[in-house]
């Protein structure tokens, strides 16, 4: 089998992947801007902050938390994948990958954005480099204690994609699955919660916040 087609494919579609490099499918670009002292809770611009990007999203942001009414920024389009700069910690960390689905959002300093030059699909790109193209991106890494990426490292790592179509059907399975496994952490969640309540009237204690 061809190493440009998948071992499990949706039956309506053939052929092989196209491959190319990173930079010939996205244009780099960098946030600008904004801190946590610009982030108030009525703004009225959606802003995403670095840090968030570890804290808060995963591959896909399905809603954006932060808001401020500071005009620094880059302002997203519908399609941008976000990166970390930077971190204290490791390399593997950076090559963190998150999809925004939304456009006019203002992006902070300190993160990578990679904008379509043609059309793809974010999500799809999200789950495959994160999957995929992970090990590989976070050797673009460089420095000790801060370990920086930036897109002209790394924008000659070659990318295997499907027709748009494909791309979408493989997005749409992927964040399917995310929705479950979501729904199912809320669930355990709410039990552990309603297990602790049983406990907390079920046994005598004289210990105090017990």
């Amino acid at each position: 089998m061809s190493r440009l087609v998948p071992k499990l494919r949706f039956k309506e579609f053939s052929g092989e992947w196209e491959e190319k490099k990173l930079g010939d499918v996205f244009i780099g670009k960098k946030g600008q801007g904004l801190s946590k002292k610009d982030v108030v809770k009525n703004g009225k611009d959606k802003c995403i902050l670095y840090g968030e990007l570890y804290t808060r999203y995963s591959e896909v942001i399905k809603e954006v938390y932060s808001r401020t009414h500071s005009s620094a920024g880059v302002e997203s389009k519908l399609g941008d994948l976000l990166i970390p700069c930077s971190t204290t910690t490791t390399a593997i960390d950076l090559a963190n990958v998150t999809a925004l689905e939304e456009c006019d959002v203002l992006i902070g300093g300190d993160i990578n954005i990679l904008r379509f030059k043609k059309y793809g699909n974010s999500v799809f790109f999200s789950y495959y480099i994160n999957f995929v193209k992970k090990l590989e991106l976070s050797k673009y890494g460089q420095g000790g204690t801060i370990v920086h990426l930036y897109y002209n490292h790394f924008k000659e790592i070659e990318l295997c994609f499907p027709s748009p179509k494909e791309q979408q059907k493989i997005a749409n399975t992927l964040s399917t699955l995310d929705n479950l496994i979501e729904a199912q952490n809320q669930q355990i969640n709410h039990l552990k919660q309603h297990k602790k309540g049983l406990m907390q009237q079920l046994f005598v204690s004289n210990e105090v916040g017990v």
